[in-house]
């Protein structure tokens, strides 16, 4: 919540340096670095203070903190550009929240269906769409169930834009027509604004020019 980010990495050191401090809370800490350094775009740094986080919980047996470092993990890999290393961290991670015995709780269920998304973004990148596909079927009942009404909607705009990189142009327009009027109801200007520009390459694409 320190808006000074290099501030709070300040802290963070001063924090992880001082007595008492459990190994869980190192974890913590080093993933809270890695998020510190992802906000300063300083992706290196951040994969370094999370690798760090990650072998600690592995040596002291936090398999939940190591499932929190591996999504943590990927998301810096794929910001850098490491999209195989991103996919292997987010997949590592979804492994714990698939077979974790309260893998149906709201909280681990929603965990999962970020992961599912994330991967599904990294296939995009990657250019294997019938892969993208699945993990967002697999992720959209997730959402519909557990999430809120904005994860809902962003999971279905993902897949219409997926539509039109398949050329299923009309399952595109039918979804993003819908996806318009709920994200003008949640007064998301921005959101609107995607989903309509996207409405527009569908119209194009499919010959419906005015």
């Amino acid at each position: 919540q320190v808006a000074d980010k290099k501030q709070a990495l300040i802290k963070l050191s001063q924090l992880i340096n001082s007595s008492g401090i459990s190994a869980s809370e190192q974890v913590k800490i080093l993933i809270q670095r890695g998020k510190t350094f992802f906000f300063l775009h300083q992706y290196a740094q951040g994969i370094e203070a999370v690798q760090q986080g990650k072998q600690i919980a592995e040596q002291t047996g936090l398999s939940h903190l190591t499932a929190q470092a591996n999504k943590m993990l990927g998301v810096l890999f794929y910001y850098q550009g490491e999209l195989k290393k991103a996919l292997q961290a987010y997949q590592a991670s979804l492994v714990f929240y698939t077979n974790h015995p309260d893998t149906d709780s709201s909280t681990f269920a929603i965990d999962r269906a970020n992961l599912l998304n994330n991967i599904a973004l990294v296939y995009t990148s990657l250019g294997q769409s019938d892969l993208v596909l699945l993990n967002y079927q697999q992720a959209e009942p997730l959402y519909a169930r557990y999430g809120n009404e904005e994860d809902k909607i962003d999971v279905r705009y993902n897949i219409a834009v997926l539509h039109i990189s398949l050329q299923r142009f009309d399952s595109a327009i039918d979804m993003l027509k819908v996806i318009i009027k709920k994200r003008q109801v949640l007064k998301d200007d921005h959101g609107v604004a995607t989903a309509r520009a996207d409405l527009g390459l569908a119209f194009k694409h499919s010959g419906q020019f005015e």
